[in-house]
């Protein structure tokens, strides 16, 4: 959504666009069905009220789960796609992953509950009005954000260029990113 705000917001600065696995909207003329739409819609209003109390029980909970980081990595990766638990075979993506979300504790997850908060919103433009270039990578196994979502901003955003990654999951723009850099600094001048 942010990548897309940019895009619709600052077309004289932005020259492409490039969203790997990114959620549809949830509500509005634009809003996707099924997927984390129906989550988004059902606890944006539940974390706009209490985001803050909501995030005191995620740190503790990460407090909790911390010393046990490589265990819960290895179980969360169970229940990821086949591409993404390569990924996480990866110990330098381990250590990134566990990083993230114990740094992200110690604010207490706000930005991960405000995602949800901004996401269970109208996102204020029509994604039919970009025009400039948009990517959009998915993986075609991504238990997270399903295909669906990819495949419905292709349809509604003009200039869009969709690319399913086969196999992988919500992490698969990890192993993609000679195509991905390749695809938007194409679009600057002298390239």
């Amino acid at each position: 959504p942010y990548a897309l705000a940019c895009a619709h917001e600052m077309p004289e600065r932005v020259v492409a666009a490039a969203v790997l696995g990114g959620v549809a909207p949830a509500v509005g003329e634009d809003a996707a069905v099924g997927g984390l739409s129906s989550l988004t819609r059902l606890l944006s209003p539940v974390f706009r009220r209490r985001y803050a109390r909501s995030g005191v029980r995620l740190r503790r909970l990460v407090r909790l789960i911390a010393p046990y980081a490589d265990q819960a990595t290895e179980l969360f990766a169970s229940f990821m796609p086949p591409g993404d638990q390569r990924l996480f075979a990866d110990p330098a993506v381990r250590e990134m992953f566990q990083d993230d979300l114990i740094t992200g504790s110690q604010r207490f997850m706000h930005a991960v509950l405000l995602d949800v908060v901004l996401f269970g919103r109208p996102w204020g433009f029509s994604l039919g009005d970009i025009r400039i270039p948009v990517y959009l990578w998915y993986g075609d196994a991504d238990n997270i954000v399903p295909l669906a979502h990819g495949e419905h901003l292709a349809k509604r955003i003009p200039h869009a260029v969709f690319r399913i990654r086969p196999g992988e999951g919500h992490l698969g723009g990890l192993g993609a990113t000679s195509e991905i850099f390749d695809a938007v600094l194409g679009h600057w001048r002298g390239e």
